[in-house]
């Protein structure tokens, strides 16, 4: 193992279950080099005592152990996010070199500390499929995902992700065109075109015209086995109109084939910074108002 080992991250897991896999994901191409690499899980136990309207309570949908990584120690885990809270202990471990923080930006292994706290996104496609066999056998441990990718895929299959809830208090929902554009898109460039909707406002969706000719319109619910329910459900589509959302887009990256047409919002937001790596295969529709 080389000397990479000698440098723990401790790799903060945050948000909903498809930022949960990007992170994972990264956690694994750390560890394919030889880091040190733990998982700290903390924070969904913080997520539930606030209450904000922008800010959905998340919960840690599937154990660590189904991708074979170990919960941070306690001491690590509680010095690490106390000396954050301390801007003068922060100064200080940072200056002597007792600890670092790693974000989606600064990743630099020559200036890794002895210990090391790793907070961010990482939503980068490109990793995420190359971490794709790893992260499939991985959520094959839940048998209802297993079956979802077990499950033959039915040509023209679609999904149609529309996420509204916490996206409206942050404007960052999309309107009604980006959805009349895309399916329209799909109707004229896929064979067999048919599609389900997935939503988690199902009263707004429901009452849409452009959805009418929907198989089905899923109520998603929020809970860890309704959440395991969508993603299994999502799975074995054929083509996928994510939006904005990395939920609906892991979905699509881990299922995609040669025929798979996905669908992404150009600019994945409006109104705060969140660059997606684009692939040159996704179709983009506009998201401006």
């Amino acid at each position: 193992m080389p000397l990479n080992n000698l440098n723990k991250i401790s790799m903060l897991i945050i948000g909903g279950f498809g930022n949960q896999l990007f992170q994972l994901a990264k956690a694994n191409e750390l560890r394919k080099l030889g880091y040190n690499i733990s998982i700290d899980t903390s924070d969904f136990k913080r997520s539930k005592s606030r209450i904000n309207p922008t800010t959905i309570p998340r919960e840690l949908v599937l154990p660590i152990n189904y991708f074979n990584f170990k919960e941070s120690g306690i001491l690590e885990k509680t010095f690490l996010n106390s000396a954050y809270k301390t801007n003068l202990a922060k100064k200080l471990f940072i200056k002597i070199g007792l600890i670092g923080e790693i974000n989606d930006y600064n990743f630099n292994k020559s200036e890794l500390k002895l210990f090391n706290r790793m907070v961010g996104y990482w939503q980068n496609p490109k990793m995420l499929i190359e971490q794709k066999d790893f992260l499939i056998e991985s959520l094959k441990n839940n048998k209802e995902l297993r079956d979802g990718f077990n499950k033959k895929i039915i040509p023209g299959s679609t999904v149609v992700h529309v996420r509204r809830n916490d996206y409206v208090y942050l404007k960052e929902d999309l309107k009604i065109d980006f959805y009349k554009n895309s399916i329209d898109y799909c109707k004229k460039n896929i064979e067999n075109f048919n599609f389900e909707v997935f939503t988690d406002d199902y009263s707004w969706t429901a009452n849409q015209e452009v959805f009418k000719d929907a198989k089905l319109i899923h109520n998603d619910s929020l809970t860890i086995n309704g959440t395991i329910d969508t993603f299994s459900k999502m799975l074995n589509n054929e083509n996928y109109v994510v939006g904005n959302s990395t939920f609906s887009l892991a979905a699509a990256l881990l299922s995609e084939n040669q025929k798979s047409k996905i669908i992404v919002a150009s600019p994945w937001f409006r109104n705060s910074y969140s660059k997606l790596k684009i692939k040159n295969s996704w179709i983009l529709i506009n998201n401006k108002i």
